[in-house]
């Protein structure tokens, strides 16, 4: 094995969801086409989401913020999370799980078999979400279930590990915290941990959403926030940046072992270093030229890569009077030891197309760098019109291009990317294109291509979005998408299975699905094999689909993820106007935010009312618990959503409402209300058998006043 293969990193998933795009598709057409997707509120909009009108109608106040959809959305039941859970956690773990799994489909691969141990390093920025709620209702940590549940559910430190739990990976899960650059360092720790076979697959993320999100901001001289709502990175005009929110997941391997498993790569990873400036610099948030040329220096060392054959440079680039400047200094003079070349590599930064994402910046960086490499274009620099006079660009190995060109060379396409945080911390990676041997492939008379989904309506929604996609890219080869679907996704309960010659052919029988609900006949295009699978994958059998298919010589692609059946998780009304329910109290008001009660998911079981005051009294319990409505007698508490934490409040619910004491492990042995109940009834006759006559008399007094 060369040097060259042995060393790489290769990227081969990736998600994200940033201002403008709600996947990696809508992303790089935003980038290629130099699209600025902060956006401009009106003063009612700022007033409406919480802030003061005086403050609003403060010249120095711009109206200005970069976002993105629906940050109280999510699929709760897809991750098996109940819906109060789900209402008290933090947004940002929320969106990050989901782009975790769909980054995980985007590299082709089923996350319950991705094989080996796969490590999660994953930043976020502080919860403003907790911060919101405890302003708008002063009863959040009680209603949350207490101080733990509310650690449980919006700490930092559980973002890595719920995800490597939920998603059942084994390999080391790290929350990475160093401000502005945490998720390029988690990304430069996935390299370290992969290449010292710590972990066979890393995933790294890093999300910052920040509440509420439709809001301006005051704008202060010398500050880093930008005067008028734009970033402008190394242009004369720039004054400062805008801070948004956003998510970003990428998937890393070995490249030996991603070229060994034919995976789809994005780019290689060659070189990463982490640094920090130490008290090199004029105060603790300034940058320092020093340390950006050392942490450089070491990344290129690495790499064993000549930095005259690197064609672009994804900056930090806040677009702020000092930053700029310090950063084209330090990287020029690190490229500048190597070569006496000027003006050959472009540079660039993405927080001029969506402001700067504070602990996702990196992330947004890496894929954006990622996306150009294997696409051999070079964006333009949005928001440039005239160079900063303050950066000698013509002496510099560096230029600003302002049109999208494709890059035409021999030499494989090479970026590098910059993230420094605020105190020192700076990462930096570099990254090049990938070369693919074409594999022979040997062309079939029919390929079988499967879809499935938790329900009929998710189905639906995964067989149309497969249709629109392969509308708009009927290029996309057949073999290909038979691999992607059968090795990449998940076999869930509702299943499906459509034989076709070819992309056309998919589509139409997509559409008949659609119209109605034919998959169309197989009998002649299929022979007795192919059809004994599709019989299999239909009535639920597990199905060894890389020992029934030649799925080497075809490639990963991208292909539409899962689509999550979302819904609105929210523990205060973001709208100020809205009024809120009091309750006298003797001492004073108490403002009541009540958790509204989801529908029962989806279950194994069919539901089936309770019967009985004790099994009517535990559904009750269950439900202001869980945030779900209509639980039913035998359904498990820990399917529901339910856990080792939640049972604890259970326990204590139970002892209020029966006066009956239960141990931790009889729940796990009574998980459904019908066996609960039971177990509860048992206990309720052991002690008042127990007991005399004015103890029982007692007993049922206390019962009478607690309203029963």
């Amino acid at each position: 094995m060369s040097t060259e293969v042995s060393n790489g990193i290769a990227i081969i998933g990736m998600a994200c969801r940033f201002p403008g795009a709600e996947n990696i598709g809508q992303y790089w057409k935003n980038i290629r086409e130099g699209k600025e997707c902060m956006e401009t509120l009106s003063p009612e909009d700022s007033v409406k989401a919480g802030m003061d009108r005086n403050t609003v109608d403060n010249p120095n106040f711009v109206n200005r913020f970069s976002g993105i959809k629906d940050i109280d959305k999510f699929d709760a039941d897809f991750f098996k999370i109940n819906p109060k859970e789900a209402t008290f956690m933090d947004p940002q773990q929320r969106l990050l799980m989901e782009k975790a799994w769909e980054a995980v489909e985007d590299a082709g691969y089923n996350a319950d078999d991705i094989g080996g141990k796969v490590a999660v390093f994953a930043s976020t920025g502080a919860s403003s979400y907790f911060l919101q709620s405890m302003v708008n209702n002063p009863n959040f940590i009680e209603e949350a279930g207490g101080m733990k549940a509310v650690l449980h559910s919006l700490d930092k430190d559980h973002i890595a590990t719920k995800i490597a739990y939920r998603m059942n990976f084994t390999g080391p899960a790290v929350t990475v915290q160093s401000a502005c650059s945490s998720s390029m360092v988690g990304t430069v720790m996935a390299c370290q941990s992969l290449l010292t076979y710590q972990s066979d697959a890393a995933l790294v993320g890093g999300v910052m959403i920040n509440v509420p999100q439709k809001v301006g901001y005051m704008y202060e001289k010398g500050n880093v926030m930008s005067k008028d709502g734009y970033c402008r990175p190394f242009d004369n005009d720039a004054d400062g940046t805008v801070f948004g929110s956003g998510v970003g997941c990428i998937v890393l391997k070995r490249l030996e072992d991603a070229i060994e498993d034919n995976d789809r790569i994005y780019a290689v990873i060659r070189g990463s270093a982490v640094g920090n400036d130490g008290n090199d610099k004029v105060g603790y948030t300034a940058p320092g030229v020093r340390g950006q040329m050392e942490v450089i220096s070491d990344a290129l060392e690495f790499a064993e890569i000549d930095p005259a054959t690197i064609s672009y440079v994804e900056a930090h680039g806040t677009g702020t009077i000092m930053g700029d400047p310090i950063e084209v200094e330090a990287i020029s003079k690190v490229y500048e030891e190597y070569t006496d070349k000027t003006q050959y590599c472009a540079l660039g930064s993405v927080k001029a197309n969506i402001g700067h994402l504070n602990s996702a910046s990196g992330i947004a960086g890496i894929i954006k760098s990622a996306l150009m490499v294997y696409n051999k274009e070079i964006p333009p620099l949005t928001n440039f019109k005239k160079e900063n006079d303050k950066i000698d660009f013509k002496h510099s190995p560096f230029y600003i291009n302002t049109e999208l060109k494709k890059y035409e060379s021999d030499i494989p396409f090479r970026a590098a990317v910059s993230s420094f945080g605020i105190g020192g911390t700076n990462g930096h990676v570099i990254m090049e294109e990938f070369k693919a041997d074409e594999a022979k492939r040997a062309n079939r008379s029919c390929y079988l291509i499967p879809v499935s989904a938790r329900d009929e309506q998710d189905l639906r929604s995964s067989c149309e979005n497969l249709a629109e996609y392969l509308s708009e890219h009927r290029e996309t080869d057949i073999a290909d998408i038979e691999k992607t679907l059968q090795c990449g996704r998940k076999a869930f309960e509702k299943r499906i299975a459509f034989v076709v010659k070819d992309t056309d052919e998919l589509i139409k029988k997509l559409r008949g699905f659609l119209d109605n609900g034919s998959t169309g006949d197989i009998s002649g295009s299929a022979d007795e094999h192919i059809e004994q699978i599709v019989s299999h994958w239909e009535n639920g059998d597990e199905i060894g689909w890389k020992e029934e298919f030649d799925t080497k010589t075809a490639k990963t692609v991208s292909l539409p993820t899962y689509p999550f059946k979302r819904n609105s998780y929210w523990s205060y009304s973001i709208n100020k106007e809205d009024k809120v329910e009091e309750k006298e109290s003797p001492e004073n008001k108490i403002k009541q935010f009540k958790v509204e009660l989801h529908e029962r998911p989806d279950l194994g079981n069919e539901y089936v009312a309770p019967e009985g005051e004790v099994q009517e009294r535990l559904s009750d319990i269950w439900s202001e618990l869980l945030g779900i409505k209509n639980i039913g007698a035998t359904d498990d508490f820990f399917e529901l959503g339910g856990h080792s934490l939640m049972a604890t409040s259970l326990i204590s619910s139970v002892k209020n409402e029966f006066m009956v004491e239960l141990e931790i492990f009889e729940l796990f042995d009574c998980p459904t209300i019908e066996s609960l109940a039971e177990l509860i009834t048992d206990k309720l006759t052991e002690l008042i058998e127990s007991m005399n006559e004015d103890e029982v008399e007692a007993y049922l007094n206390m019962e009478k006043n607690y309203g029963t």
